[in-house]
């Protein structure tokens, strides 16, 4: 496995990873039954949107060299990107709910350039799931983070899975919305919810603190 910094070539083979991974295991996507082609649109706004901080990786598979896993953050006082709205009106709800655990932290938070970083997505091909990958490219990530000089980071995670992983790097939920509690527009969006209690903003807020070395990651080659 090769890990490398995402760059513009990458766009194509990340939308694609993406894609694959959320239309299929994530709870908000099945719930307003958003097809894979209207996920491509998303997601391709909001990678093309993404600073060029030097933040967010893939993941290589060393014989064919094709992308198996990608992870994406960004500086979290870097313009938002409203990709939501922009991929049509379907992607309403999931951009009303991420706004607004948003908006909470940042209500009770001092955040300044380079001190938070804001972890948006990671997928692994389902393919090459059930591999560890998902937790070694997020443990990679938070501590490139950490040696570029964030102090913390913060991400909402949508599922158990992303809960569970975030969370053996020391990540806490400091706010939730219960999906069956949840209304856009009066209508209760994600009511099909079962396997997914709530959406999660989930902070850690101090990365010096994790310990790295003691995570049983693969061996990467950083390029």
């Amino acid at each position: 496995m090769t890990l490398s910094l995402f760059s513009e070539r990458d766009c194509a083979e990340a939308i694609e990873v993406l894609t694959e991974s959320f239309c299929r295991n994530d709870p908000i996507e099945a719930a307003l039954a958003i097809t894979p082609d209207e996920f491509r649109v998303m997601i391709r706004l909001e990678l093309a949107a993404v600073p060029r901080e030097d933040l967010s990786m893939v993941l290589r598979e060393g014989e064919t060299d094709r992308i198996v896993a990608v992870a994406i953050a960004t500086d979290a006082m870097a313009e938002p990107v409203d990709s939501g709205a922009q991929a049509g009106a379907k992607f309403a709800p999931i951009a009303e709910i991420s706004r607004t655990c948003h908006d909470r932290y940042f209500a009770t938070r001092t955040i300044s350039p380079g001190s938070h970083l804001y972890f948006f997505a990671f997928g692994v091909l389902p393919a090459s799931s059930g591999r560890g990958l998902g937790r070694s490219l997020v443990g990679a990530m938070l501590e490139h983070a950490r040696t570029k000089g964030y102090r913390a980071a913060f991400t909402l995670a949508t599922n158990v899975i992303s809960a569970r992983i975030f969370k053996g790097f020391g990540f806490e939920s400091i706010d939730s919305i219960r999906y069956q509690d949840y209304r856009h527009q009066g209508k209760a969006a994600f009511a099909s919810i079962k396997d997914s209690p709530s959406l999660d903003l989930m902070e850690c807020p101090d990365l010096g603190a994790i310990e790295f070395a003691s995570a049983p990651f693969p061996k990467f080659e950083a390029v």
